[in-house]
């Protein structure tokens, strides 16, 4: 994990030191296998990741532009990394603990950088006064844009954290919290609820109305084992919506509108200052999306040449051409096109894949603080995957890091709920 830790800056920012980090990947596998006599621990997303490898390399061979897939294609190998790293530490509580640390560590570090990176804007009269107070100026990091990250794809990065620090902080019964000692909870409480109040904060700062229902979405989940509720919330959120489909449909579907000012940036990057500017627009946008597909279905137009490929072959009329439209806004539209149909359904397995070991972690026998964790990192995905339906945070981005972090906390969890099932498990100090 160290050793990845080291390599990821090669990896994620362009520089020569890319093609040695690479090379870097396979030899720390050679090693864990000499070291372990293993290159990767078994999990029940094998198949599915080796699918996805597969379609990363056909896609690179597909690009018009290697130059251009390359950075993606690194995230992905990166990020791939990570999650077997992860996996790895699934061996012991202590091994459980630093891999959702990890985790969280990671998720807070992208919510305060984003304080000072993002190009914040005001789309509800409320947040004017509180924009004024956060920097005018985005902080520029190598391989990111010169005016900011964008807050939709902020939102979705940190969806996957915030139902689990909720989890962590919520003091209820089996609370995930008590997997530590008391004395480490002491230590522990406090800082995680900070990093829940940070992670938050940046939220609802993100005004990123997809984030809301998103997070909306996460919190029903976590809800699921109260029945009662969870299907009074359920009730009430499904008779709001009818009546808002039957006052003003219209007016629901504005709601979706990003109406912020926009400038054209002639740099490519991993992050995206859409021209997508309304729930119409993005409809065109998903059509011609389908149209690339159709098109290029099984090796897909390679990893990130989307905004390269669309406004030549497939231009959007309601969208300026001089705007720079970096993906499809829809995730799965998304890795259709850079990987195509079977990079698609490699992608949705990793989705279902996960779901599954979510629900197998909370029907074991396992403590009710492991379920708890489990049932928190299926809220943030859950978030995240309705997120995704109206935006994207594409394969092989900086911003889609946090996504493998989370596959792997919940495959080390469920490593350790088959491995570990009937045995006693200790509180760590």
């Amino acid at each position: 994990l160290l050793w990845l830790v080291l390599l990821a800056p090669f990896l994620f920012f362009p520089g020569g030191g890319r093609g040695i980090a690479i090379v870097a990947l396979p030899v720390l596998w050679l090693l864990r296998w000499v070291a372990s006599r293993h290159f990767i621990p078994r999990t029940p997303l094998d198949g599915s990741l080796l699918l996805l490898l597969v379609m990363v390399a056909v896609s690179l061979w597909a690009t018009f532009d290697p130059a251009l897939s390359l950075p993606k294609v690194t995230g992905v190998l990166l990020g791939v990394a990570f999650f077997y790293a992860l996996v790895e530490r699934a061996g012991s509580p202590r091994g459980i603990l630093l891999a959702l640390a990890f985790f969280l560590a990671t998720s807070v570090a992208i919510a305060a950088i984003s304080l000072f990176t993002t190009r914040w804007t005001s789309k509800f009269a409320f947040f004017q006064r509180l924009i004024t107070l956060l920097p005018n100026t985005a902080l520029e990091l190598p391989g990111g844009p010169a005016d900011g990250f964008n807050p939709n794809g902020v939102a979705g990065a940190l969806l996957f954290a915030l139902p689990l620090l909720l989890v962590l902080i919520w003091p209820y019964r089996n609370a995930a919290l008590s997997l530590v000692s008391r004395r480490g909870r002491w230590l522990l409480y406090p800082l995680l609820l900070l990093a829940f109040l940070l992670t938050g904060l940046v939220l609802v700062l993100t005004q990123s109305r997809g984030g809301y229902l998103g997070l909306a979405v996460g919190l029903l989940v976590l809800l699921l084992p109260r029945r009662r509720l969870f299907f009074l919330v359920t009730a009430i959120a499904a008779l709001v919506l009818v009546v808002a489909l039957r006052t003003g449909p219209d007016t629901l579907l504005t709601y979706f509108d990003d109406t912020q000012t926009v400038e054209v940036r002639e740099e490519v990057t991993d992050n995206v200052v859409s021209g997508v500017q309304s729930f119409g627009d993005r409809v065109q946008l998903w059509r011609r999306t389908l149209y690339v597909i159709h098109d290029f279905p099984l090796t897909g137009t390679g990893m990130g040449t989307f905004r390269q490929v669309v406004p030549i072959l497939y231009p959007v009329f309601s969208i300026p051409p001089d705007l720079d439209v970096g993906h499809a806004h829809n995730h799965l539209l998304a890795a259709a096109v850079d990987l195509g149909l079977p990079g698609l359904a490699a992608y949705l397995a990793l989705w279902f894949g996960a779901a599954a070991m979510c629900w197998q972690i909370w029907h074991s026998t396992l403590p009710g603080g492991y379920r708890a964790v489990a049932l928190g990192l299926a809220a943030g995905l859950c978030a995240n995957f309705v997120w995704g339906l109206t935006d994207a945070n594409v394969l092989g981005a900086k911003a889609a890091f946090p996504f493998w972090l989370a596959l792997g906390a919940v495959a080390a969890l469920h490593r350790y709920s088959v491995l570990g099932e009937g045995a006693d498990v200790q509180r760590v100090e």
